[in-house]
Parts: C-alpha cells; structure tokens; sequence
C-alpha cells in the first residue's frame, strides 16, 4: 500500500520505469528505516542524499537540452526565491556543507516552485533514458564558458573569485548566492538551447 502511494508521485514512477535500480535503493531506504523505526526527518534526509548525491548528478551530464534547462530554470527560480526571504537560506540549499543543519525546502519555498522542481526532475529521467547525451566538452562549448565567465567578469569583478573558492565567502551567503545565481543565468543568455545544454553538461561533469 505504501509503495503505491509512492508512486503516484511522478517522480517516483519514472524512476520505477527508467531506473529501477535507482528506484529500489531509495524504495529500500524509506521501506527498511520505516520498519526499524527511524523518525520521518531521518528517513528524509537520508532518501534526500540519494537524490543529491547520486541521482541528480547522474541524470544532470546526460539529460537532452530542453528537459535540463527546464530543470536548471526551476533551480534558478528557487534560488531567488529563498535569497528574497534570506540569503541564509539560499547558500545552505546551495552549499549544505557550509551549514549545520538540513533544510526541509517544502515548508521554504512556494508549492508551485517545488512542483516545478519535482516535474522537471521527471521529466529529464524520461528523456534521458531515451535520448542520453555526451558531456564531453567540444571547441564551442570551452569557448562558450570562456565567453560567459568573460562577461559576467566584467559586470561582477568578484564572481570568479567567489564561485572559485565559495569557502572563502561562507560569511557572505548574499554574494555566494548572487554570484552563483548570475552564473547559471549568464549560461542561460547564450539564447540558443544547442549552446546551453552542452554547457550546462560539461560544468556538471568537471
């Protein structure tokens, strides 16, 4: 009955149909720590790291152009989202291991933003399982990133140096998320989703 509800969230019946091992080990997680009766936050955070740590990652180096800038769109969208309530918050989700504590985003951000974060993340398991793509890097797509880092330079003299070493900038989560949220922005102003997707694989893939 449990894994049944589990899969009438989209998320969880993609993976199911395009990455049933994936799927069985977050499905053995939540199974297994309700049985021996680990609190809900605990069993939370744990299925949270299988998504951030493994799934994203995978997915994000060889998602189809248009399902990744959708989903690098929601990221943004949250991003600005937590800055205009608290830029604390906005550098914890972007850099959790500069902060003590997990962040529950469903009770941080409006519903409409996390079901456009839960969609987009469908959606690009859907399509990469049917289209995969390489992250290898090509002439365009090195001269693309020197382009974008060049211009964003230019309007923000200290973006390199903070989205280079963000440890250094820990006391200024402001900054951190700005530079962060300028950059994937800066991506997105290229224009043409043939230039963005390949940029966007290969930042994920280095």
């Amino acid at each position: 009955m449990l894994e049944k509800e589990i899969l009438e969230i989209p998320l969880y019946s993609a993976l199911k149909a395009h990455d049933p091992a994936m799927y069985g080990k977050i499905r053995d997680i939540l199974f297994i720590e309700l049985e021996n009766g680990t609190p809900l936050p605990q069993i939370r955070a744990k299925a949270r790291s299988v998504f951030t740590d493994e799934l994203i990652p995978k997915y994000l180096v060889a998602a189809p152009n248009e399902p990744l800038a959708r989903y690098w769109r929601s990221q943004i969208a949250e991003m600005r989202a937590l800055q205009n309530r608290d830029p604390k918050l906005c550098a914890a989700v972007l850099f959790p291991q500069f902060s003590k504590k997990s962040l529950a985003l469903k009770s941080l951000l409006p519903k409409g933003l996390i079901d456009e974060d839960i969609a987009a993340l469908s959606d690009v398991i859907k399509q990469t399982a049917v289209a995969p793509q390489n992250a290898e890097p090509t002439p365009e797509t090195e001269q693309d990133l020197s382009d974008v880092m060049t211009s964003l330079s230019e309007k923000h003299p200290n973006l390199i140096d903070i989205i280079g070493e963000p440890e250094k900038h820990q006391g200024d989560p402001d900054a951190l998320c700005q530079s962060f949220v300028r950059f994937y922005e800066g991506i997105f102003a290229l224009g043409d989703p043939k230039r963005t997707g390949p940029l966007l694989r290969y930042l994920m893939a280095t």
